[in-house]
Order: structure tokens, then C-alpha cells, then sequence
């Protein structure tokens, strides 16, 4: 368990609606073994994790996960539920006969079956899966390619065709016009850069709660007025406190009292909760569901690294951590609008501080760079078992916070 990685990249259809996620592996197994005992073992983990992991990791899609031929060929997909597993065919797959008849099997008994990084050049083996696949990912195109148009245009009634290494608008914007329907890429994880409604607004009512409870002694007078004057707002705090979380006793039914029982430092977070929820729109839903994993992590890892009296902060610097994507403004700018202390200010702006270390490894994280979480883990001494542990709490906890 310890000597697997796993980060997630999402993938989009043409209406820009989440289709999946790519789980993508760091199987340091892989460096250690040779031949059919590495496969067993891989298999075994991906068993054990995905046992606990995989339905948090996918909240509700489908999770693409590349097989290497032995792998497929013993049938290790098939630990994974056909409705919610697309079985990657790698590019460097030897396909033979063995091969092919295990994706016949995969694609007999319901699974989806995807070619990575799909060129029209391969070999006549890859041909072949063309007849199987349901989904062959390609990577973007920089140019019209007239042979890969053709290519797009002949399989494109039976195969759904996927650009990865999507990285601006205009990528994009060319690959839906020579035929994909899927995409992935970094651009996504950027959407302001599609459209002009990709970009979200402030909920300007919010910001002076967050400047009252900035000071030293709140006053929570000022702030139930704040609330009184915003209906959706005071209705979102009562059914809050009334909530099971908070275990209540009675039934709160004023403002003021909620204020009471929230309490400063919990108040605080739920309103730059609220402050980011408030920007949600199609376009940018992921990557806000992204920010509010990235605080919930900062926030857990804080108390594992002794920082817990800061973990507001923690919380703060992830949820904000893209707000200059979301606003389409720079984040210098954001920042001196938001009431922010130095250290969060900083950690937003590149400022190379406590908290920016463990942002800029969760960034990594996302990206699968394992040379630069690998690094933070030794500086702090935390275990890969206890890192990915508290991401997928804080996905879990993602979840949860977006249906309320």
C-alpha cells in the first residue's frame, strides 16, 4: 500500500460535463521486479486499494485505469465493477491473440475498453482493438492533420474519440472541430480560458463578515445583521447548525444563536466556504470541487505536521488556491480585496512559506509529479499511506459539503 501513488485527472465531454476521471498509478513496484511476480503483486494492490478507494476516487463516474497486457490477459480489471471501470489499453501493449481475446472477454461482460495515447501509425495489432474499443484517446492536434481527420471520420460511429494534452482554448476549440468528443488536459484545469461564462463573481455580502470576524473581538451583532439581510444565506447558517454534524440538542432558531454555536474559527471557514460554493457554475464545478479537496488536505495535514492552531489558514489556502482562475482576474489583485492574513496572502501569491510548501505538494499530487510529493514527504516525515489516506477523506468530505 505504501509504494502506490494515485492522483485523478478529470475528463470532460463536448458540453463540458464531468464524463470520468484518469486514475493515474505510480506503481514503484514496477522498479523493483521483473516479469509475471510484478504483475501479481501490482494486481494485489490495486485490489486493496481500490477496495476502499475507488467509488470516493470517482465520485459517481467512471474511472479510467491503464492494464498492462499480463495484467489483462489474468483478468485484473475484473476486481473492478465493469459500470464504473474503462480498462486503458497502453500504447506500448504487445497485442497478440492472448490480448486481444482478453478484451473481447473484458467488452463481453459490460467493461468499456480504452486505447492510450492511440496513434494512427501503429501497428496492425492496435488495428485490431479497434473493433473492441469503445474509446481511443489521441493526443491533441496542434494543426488540421487531413490524415487524422479522415481517421476521426471513419471509426467515429462506433468509437468516441478522446483528446488529451488539451492545454488552451484553442486546442480545444480545433479538436471539436476535427471530431473529439472527450478531453482532457490542463486546460481544464483552467476553464476560464473556454468561455466567458466559465468566470465566476464574489458574493460581495460575504466579504464584510469575513473583515468582522478578521478582528480580534468579532462583534456578533454586526455579523447577525450581515445575515438578516441576506435570506438564502440565513437559511444555509440555521439548517447548518441544526445539522447532525453539530449534534444539536434543541432546535436553533435564531441567527444569533447559530453565530454562538458555530463559534469564531468554525463560522470563519464555513463563510469562505460559502464565499467559494457562491462562484459555482457548469463550466467551473471541477475545479472548484478540486479547491475545496485542496483545503480540506491542507487543513488534515496541518494537525499531522503540529500546526493544527493554524489549520484555518491551511483551509484557506487550499479553497482560494484557483480563485484567479474562477475570477479571471490575477490573484495579486484578489488578494487585496479579501480579507486574507500575510501568511495566506503569500502563499497565494508564490511566496515560498509554510503554507505554500504543502499547497505546492497537493499540486503536485493532482499532476502525478512524484519527485516533488516525494520531497515533501521527506521534509515532514509523513508516509505515501497517510498521505493518500487524508486525500481521499478530504474527497469524501468534498462530496459531502457539495451536496449540502
Amino acid at each position: 500500500m505504501s509504494d502506490i501513488y494515485i492522483a485523478r485527472q478529470p475528463i470532460f465531454n463536448s458540453d463540458m460535463e464531468l464524463f470520468g476521471y484518469e486514475l493515474l498509478c505510480r506503481k514503484s513496484l514496477d522498479n523493483r521486479y521483473e516479469g509475471a511476480d510484478d504483475d501479481k503483486a501490482t494486481a494485489s494492490v490495486l485490489d486493496n486499494f481500490f477496495t476502499f478507494g475507488f467509488f470516493r476516487l470517482i465520485d459517481g463516474t467512471r474511472g479510467f485505469v491503464n492494464f498492462s497486457e499480463n495484467l489483462l490477459i489474468n483478468g485484473a480489471p475484473k476486481l473492478l465493477p465493469p459500470e464504473k471501470l474503462v480498462v486503458e489499453v497502453l500504447e506500448k501493449t504487445k497485442v497478440d491473440d492472448d490480448v486481444i481475446r482478453a478484451c473481447r472477454s473484458l467488452k463481453d461482460n459490460g467493461y468499456m475498453i480504452a486505447l492510450d495515447d492511440f496513434a494512427v501509425g501503429l501497428g496492425a495489432g492496435h488495428l485490431r482493438l479497434l473493433d473492441i474499443a469503445d474509446i481511443v484517446k489521441i493526443n491533441c492536434p496542434k494543426a488540421h492533420d487531413p490524415e487524422l481527420k479522415s481517421f476521426l471520420r471513419r471509426h467515429g460511429k462506433n468509437i468516441a474519440f478522446l483528446a488529451e494534452k488539451v492545454e488552451t482554448a484553442a486546442d480545444y476549440k480545433l479538436a471539436r472541430e476535427m471530431g473529439f468528443e472527450l478531453f482532457q488536459g490542463y486546460l481544464f484545469s483552467r476553464p476560464t480560458v473556454i468561455n466567458a461564462k466559465a468566470i465566476g463573481m464574489l458574493n460581495n455580502s460575504l466579504i464584510p463578515i469575513l473583515n468582522e470576524l478578521k478582528r480580534p473581538e468579532p462583534d456578533f451583532g454586526v455579523i447577525a445583521e450581515y445575515f438578516k439581510h441576506d435570506l438564502e444565506l440565513s437559511y444555509k447558517l440555521l439548517r447548518l447548525v441544526n445539522s447532525v454534524y453539530y449534534g444539536a440538542r434543541y432546535i436553533v432558531k435564531s441567527i444569533n444563536d447559530a453565530l454562538v454555536r458555530l463559534g469564531t474559527l468554525e463560522l470563519t471557514r464555513w463563510v469562505n466556504l460559502m464565499l467559494l460554493k457562491g462562484m459555482i457554475n457548469p463550466e467551473n464545478a471541477e475545479l472548484i470541487k478540486t479547491c475545496l479537496v485542496r483545503g480540506k488536505m491542507l487543513a488534515l495535514l496541518s494537525e499531522l505536521i503540529g500546526d493544527r492552531h493554524r489549520e484555518t489558514d491551511y483551509f484557506m489556502t487550499g479553497i482560494f488556491s484557483s480563485i484567479d482562475s474562477l475570477l479571471g482576474e490575477s490573484m495579486d489583485e484578489i488578494v487585496k480585496r479579501l480579507p486574507f492574513s500575510d501568511s495566506v496572502r503569500g502563499a497565494l501569491t508564490g511566496e515560498d512559506n509554510f503554507l505554500r510548501r504543502p499547497l505546492d505538494a497537493v499540486l503536485s499530487y493532482e499532476n502525478a509529479q512524484w519527485d516533488a510529493v516525494d520531497a515533501y514527504l521527506s521534509e515532514t516525515g509523513l508516509g505515501r499511506d497517510i498521505f493518500i489516506s487524508l486525500y481521499l477523506d478530504a474527497l469524501e468530505w468534498q462530496q459531502t459539503s457539495m451536496a449540502a
